[in-house]
């Protein structure tokens, strides 16, 4: 876990150092439409992260503002945002179904798999939202290398490699923190009997909380 952190720190991070530096040219370019559209949706791709995260942190409090201060159907305006969700697992499918080539068995990867990718991202997303602001605020940072563990069999281990973090980051707290606060909203929505936001909340729980698990456990195993 602290491998892939460490990617997607650097990943995230230079992405936005990258939009920073470079945005505002790509946009003001004598370049096609075409062009310019993809060159800024690949420059602040990773700017998600920080949408992802605030959109979460909200659905909770939106789930008691609903039911306890205002009756208003949210779902009705903010339904046209479930467009991105029908994109990403468009894309996620295609990908699939060119690895897998047969439709039974893309099905079967697909089915299984999508739901585990949506809730990683979502847990992921205090991590990388936090490497996309430090990118966009400009912060120097070490260049933390992505660990080799050159494991080729059941009986390799990783314990030992070079460059395994056992430093436990505040952050990771912050995401044990999450898993519970978006059980609060699955709590919540039973006890309303409004399930709108179960699904996202029954993610983004899932997604923290195996974030956060497999973050101790890793960090402590490389002690």
């Amino acid at each position: 876990m602290n491998a892939l952190k460490s990617q997607q720190f650097r990943w995230n991070k230079g992405g936005a150092e990258t939009a920073k530096k470079i945005g505002l040219r790509v946009i003001n370019a004598e370049l096609p439409l075409r062009i310019k559209l993809h060159a800024v949706a690949h420059l602040f791709n990773t700017t998600n992260y920080i949408f992802i995260l605030i959109t979460a942190i909200l659905s909770v409090p939106l789930l008691f503002i609903k039911n306890q201060v205002i009756d208003f159907n949210y779902f009705k305006y903010a339904s046209i945002f479930l467009m991105g969700s029908i994109a990403i697992a468009y894309a996620y499918y295609i990908s699939t179904l060119q690895r897998e080539k047969t439709m039974r068995k893309t099905l079967s990867v697909y089915i299984t798999r999508f739901p585990i990718f949506l809730a990683i991202t979502m847990g992921m997303s205090l991590h990388n939202a936090w490497a996309v602001f430090r990118g966009w605020l400009g912060q120097q940072t070490a260049f933390v290398r992505t660990p080799k563990f050159n494991i080729v069999n059941g009986k390799d281990i990783w314990k030992n490699k070079k460059y395994t973090a056992s430093k436990i980051s505040p952050i990771v707290y912050l995401e044990g923190l999450f898993s519970l606060y978006f059980l609060s909203g699955i709590i919540m929505g039973f006890y309303y009997e409004d399930y709108g936001l179960l699904p996202f909340h029954m993610l983004a729980f899932s997604g923290f909380a195996l974030i956060f698990y497999f973050s101790l456990k890793h960090s402590k195993l490389n002690s």
